[in-house]
Order: structure tokens, then sequence, then C-alpha cells
């Protein structure tokens, strides 16, 4: 292209593009915010006659983009009902995409490839931001609060699942864990179950 002129690299089918991000071979990510198709909301359950669902609101959506330098462009990621709020790229280029879901930061390599790699206290996560070598500094809001985040391993951690809720009366089956765990390292699995939260 001609220097000094622009052009349309990609245009998202959603609103809002809230962040771009390249990486050292020339891709561009980019994380858009939109609405996805409308659900219906549920009435709440009150005594009396039945009454009609009531209106569809739109399910709020957020995607994630990789532009290559040829300008290929594909989808990552999309999250319904997740608000993607902040976006930083690892050296090994992996997409780190900061959300407004409970303080969640998902890393993100390809399709196949996504997983949740922090939950911080703050309920938004406004900025990721790099700091030393293969490290980020995160800011959440409400609470606010600055994180570091390292690629290196922590000594110890903590996964907690959402609840499940199985409308019914349930039991259990089996448990199957498949760690990779280092030398000496171990995996401790707990459970809880009851009618609440």
């Amino acid at each position: 292209e001609e220097r000094g002129k622009g052009f349309v690299v990609f245009d998202s089918p959603l609103k809002e593009l809230k962040a771009i991000a390249a990486d050292a071979k020339g891709n561009v990510f980019a994380i858009a915010l939109g609405e996805g198709e409308k659900v219906a909301v549920a009435p709440s359950p009150m005594p009396g006659p039945p009454r009609p669902p009531e209106d569809k609101k739109p399910a709020r959506l957020s995607e994630l983009y990789r532009i290559s330098p040829d300008g290929y462009t594909e989808t990552l990621w999309s999250g319904k009902d997740a608000v993607a709020m902040s976006l930083a790229v690892t050296t090994d280029g992996a997409a780190l995409v900061g959300t407004g879901d409970k303080g969640v930061i998902h890393a993100i390599k390809s399709r196949d490839e996504v997983s949740t790699l922090v939950k911080l206290d703050g309920q938004q996560v406004t900025a990721l931001l790099p700091a030393e070598k293969d490290s980020w500094v995160a800011a959440t809001s409400n609470l606010g609060a600055l994180w570091t985040i390292s690629q290196a391993r922590a000594t110890e951690g903590t996964w907690e699942s959402e609840p499940l809720d199985a409308k019914l009366f349930s039991t259990w089956g089996i448990v199957r864990v498949e760690s990779a765990a280092p030398a000496g390292g171990r995996v401790i699995v707990s459970s809880r179950s009851g009618n609440t939260d």
C-alpha cells in the first residue's frame, strides 16, 4: 500500500473494538464487544398464576481476533456473557484477555488452547501491562488494586469450580484427575454438596 495511506485491515461484526496488541511476529490481536442473539429472561418463580416469560434481552458477547501479517483473520475465542476489558500478548504468542467476569484472565494460544490463567479478587481486569521479562501488571477495579502476574510456577494454588445446580436429586460419579505435577507435587480434590450455594 502507498506510504501514509490508511486502509481497513479487519471489520468486526461487533460494535466496539476494546483493545489491540501485537506480538513479535507481526500478528495483531484485537478484542471486540457487542451483543449476540437475544435470549429469553425467565420470570421469577412467584406464587400465583403462571406468567409469560419477560422480553428477550441481548446477550453480551466478546471476541478475540488474530490478524496475521498477510491479512488472514481468525476468531480465537468467543465469550458469551463475558466482557473482555484488557489485552496483552506473551513472548510465546499467547493472548492474555482480562475480563469483567469476576476478575478472570484467560490465556489463549489457539481455538483449542484456552485456559483460565488466574482469577483475581477485583471484579474487572481493566488493564494488562508488560513488566519485567515474562511478567505483567494487572489493574483491577471494584476493588481497585494492582497485581503482578509471572510465568514462573507458584509453589501452591487452588482452583474452585462454579457451583453446579443439578435442579433435582443427584448422586456423584467418579472424580478423575489427569495431572502433570512436578516431582514432589500433589493434587488434592475436595467437594461439597447440599441445597445451598
